[in-house]
């Protein structure tokens, strides 16, 4: 069982259990809706406002922080804020030079994630590889627009965010740019985050349980 299709073939690419690929089956995860279900509908972002980025989780190198932290040399200062939420394990080395760029909040307790991904309006998730980041389904029920790379994970969707075509500086720079200079498509994309959700609850869940078992042959 795989929590996505990214992850699924990456299992099937380098298992070296012959016919891995035909046992493999993706069942998407879901969302704590009793902590993200009941978001406030996303207000606009004016044009003179900054454009709050958030990166959320173990913040190592796995999670692509490197790539985050560098994109911002490409950034204008003044056009965008940006919040790391989670212990830092890269070495220190990595992220002292930008320590006056972004705003750590270390471990906070589980009910005041809610609030602190409304208080923000993009994602940024350039992460090397997870089953499927739950944090991306959590920043779309809170009316977040994902910047992610494919192996993050389920979530992003062209309706509501960008997905990384590679996994450098460049490329998460770039992607960047583009809510911080065009507020309308960034606002279309939040507002379009929290309908994505609804194909993410626990409902859904139970549903495409439902289905994978029937799916499966005769014991």
């Amino acid at each position: 069982m795989a929590g996505s299709r990214t992850c699924a073939d990456t299992v099937a690419a380098e298992s070296a259990v012959p016919g891995v690929a035909d046992k493999l089956r993706v069942l998407p995860y879901c969302f704590d809706e009793a902590l993200f279900g009941h978001q406030p509908t996303p207000a606009p972002v004016r044009d003179d406002e900054p454009v709050r980025f958030l990166l959320v989780g173990h913040l190592g190198p796995r999670k692509g922080l490197h790539l985050l932290l560098q994109a911002l040399d490409h950034l204008p200062r003044d056009r965008f804020t940006l919040t790391l939420l989670g212990e830092i394990t890269s070495p220190p080395a990595t992220f002292a030079r930008y320590a006056d760029r972004f705003t750590h909040i270390p471990h906070v307790p589980r009910r005041e994630v809610p609030g602190i991904m409304a208080s923000h309006h993009v994602l940024v998730f350039p992460s090397y590889f997870e089953g499927s980041a739950i944090s991306l389904l959590e920043a779309l029920a809170s009316g977040l627009a994902l910047i992610q790379s494919p192996m993050a994970g389920n979530g992003v969707t062209p309706e509501c965010g960008l997905l990384l075509p590679e996994q450098t500086v460049e490329a998460v720079a770039e992607a960047m740019l583009v809510p911080i200079q065009d507020r309308e498509r960034m606002n279309a994309w939040r507002l379009a985050a929290q309908k994505e959700s609804t194909n993410y609850t626990f409902a859904r869940y139970r549903q495409r349980i439902g289905a994978l078992l029937d799916s499966l042959p005769p014991a």
